[in-house]
């Protein structure tokens, strides 16, 4: 509807302006105002009520657990940081690298296989992490091989996976290695501890690298037998 304006014409006529239902799109203009008496009475003059729009609210102020951590807004650590907007990536998964490894020694020569080990919790169901979205060290190495193992022996089967050194670009001294991902479609990212150093002790990623190619020769013969 046309708007009343503070406009004062002559006497008691005030300005509107900004058109009407009725009008021709050249009325809608700023530029093109009118004049009426303010005791008339028409339904297509008057005032035009508007509310401020609140800006976009962030995941840390929306009482939501977005990442399934069992945290909310500013209880999460990716909100607790300064500027913090997203509660992401969830931040409950653990990872253990090189498990039974007492200092998660990792050689670096090329074809070294790293094992990470993504440790099941009550709040982390392995069987829900795509395994192709996995990415480890700094340029992000992708798993060349994955499968159950009880790690610990708690009776929660884990998922461990493996990685060609070469692959990961740890450097020499690197005191700490990170796993991101996806759980049931929530990225993530998980990280431990790691020494890369010439001289390794064995653990269980030099057990697993010996038992790695059966264990892909069995997943090829198992995937020819259901084809």
């Amino acid at each position: 509807m046309w708007e009343w304006n503070e406009q004062i014409v002559s006497g008691s006529f005030r300005g509107v302006r900004g058109g009407s239902w009725g009008d021709f799109p050249s009325d809608l203009a700023a530029s093109h105002p009118i004049f009426t008496n303010p005791t008339s009475e028409f339904d297509s003059v008057g005032f035009r009520v508007a509310s401020l729009v609140p800006e976009p609210g962030t995941q840390c102020d929306d009482g939501l657990d977005n990442d399934g951590d069992g945290l909310v807004d500013n209880d999460d650590p990716g909100c607790a940081v300064s500027g913090g907007e997203s509660e992401l990536p969830r931040n409950d998964v653990r990872i253990d690298v090189v498990p039974f490894s007492l200092h998660n020694k990792v050689l670096p020569k090329p074809h070294w296989i790293i094992s990470v080990a993504v440790l099941a919790a009550d709040t982390v169901d392995v069987n829900l992490v795509d395994r192709d979205s996995l990415a480890f060290g700094p340029e992000g190495a992708a798993s060349i091989f994955e499968f159950p193992l009880d790690v610990y022996r708690d009776r929660d089967r884990d998922l461990v996976t493996m990685y060609y050194y070469m692959d990961t670009a740890l450097p020499l001294g690197q005191s700490e290695a990170c796993l991101t991902g996806l759980i049931d479609g929530v990225p993530f990212e998980a990280c431990d501890s790691v020494n890369v150093n010439v001289q390794v002790s064995c653990g269980l990623g030099f057990e697993l690298a010996l038992l790695l190619p059966p264990l892909m020769w069995l997943h090829r013969r198992r995937m020819r037998s259901a084809t």
